[in-house]
């Protein structure tokens, strides 16, 4: 089986997996439809008699439907990493490349060239870096320094304290997009809640796997800096992603104080 015929089977079971999930939560939905005007007093004090058997099958079926969904997430969790190590294996290319990743410095002129010049630029800024503007490694000696590795120029020319600064910087960004989400959530706006978070869950993966790869604790993966790296449309993606997250919290702002959208 070749590497891009074992992808196809598995982005195919993936796509099955996740429509299974989608119809599991269908059915929930569903179920708790069908049974929401006798579930409500079977949790308060307020219970009737007649309304303690649809009450426990209610709750029998939900813990059926949530196995069921913990079942299909445990799938989903094995199979990731075995087809991952699957095509690792299948491909010699991405084996020189993990190991390369692994020992940069055993072919530093070859395959590990690119993580070999990061390293050295992490190295020499030290604990407050060269000066801005001091870099020796980007003039062509690091190759993409404006891009997939912009943070090894913040990091020789800034030192310690430029990534740290650059790394709380994206925390404080993640954490507000849940915080924001979670007063969406907190006002029933469910979809603007969702939005918030999946805009912080994009850019703080995003921004710790570049982070990762540039202090070689991650392979190369070719993913830029958000809102740092040099580009075109991923400038233009991050800010209007920016632009969504402020209209979230601003709609968020306007409801709790009782004013229209």
């Amino acid at each position: 089986m070749t590497a891009t015929q074992f992808t196809f089977i598995f982005i195919a079971a993936l796509v099955l997996t996740t429509l299974a999930k989608l119809w599991l939560a269908r059915r929930h939905l569903a179920y708790i439809a069908a049974h929401r005007a006798a579930v409500p007093d079977a949790f308060h004090e307020k219970i009737q008699l007649g309304d303690h058997q649809k009450a426990a099958d209610y709750t029998s079926a939900k813990t059926r439907f949530d196995m069921l969904g913990a079942l299909f997430d445990a799938a989903l969790l094995l199979a990731l990493p075995l087809a991952l190590g699957a095509l690792i294996f299948s491909s010699p290319y991405r084996m020189q490349r993990i190991i390369g990743f692994m020992d940069s410095w055993s072919d530093p002129y070859g395959k590990g060239y690119q993580l070999s010049h990061a390293l050295i630029a992490f190295g020499r800024g030290e604990w407050l870096g060269v000066g801005l503007g001091g870099s020796v490694e980007k003039l062509f000696y690091l190759p993409e320094a404006h891009t997939d590795f912009l943070m090894a120029v913040i990091a020789e020319e800034l030192g310690l304290v430029g990534v740290a600064a650059v790394i709380m910087l994206f925390a404080l960004l993640v954490v507000r997009a849940f915080r924001i989400g979670r007063h969406a959530a907190f006002l029933d706006r469910n979809f603007s809640a969702l939005v918030a978070q999946g805009i912080g869950v994009w850019i703080g993966v995003q921004a710790m796997i570049n982070i990762g790869v540039n202090m070689g604790v991650l392979p190369t993966k070719g993913l830029t800096l958000p809102f740092l790296s040099f580009g075109g449309s991923g400038i233009v993606v991050n800010c209007a992603a920016a632009a969504v997250l402020l209209r979230v919290d601003y709609e968020n702002r306007r409801i709790a104080r009782g004013l229209p959208v």
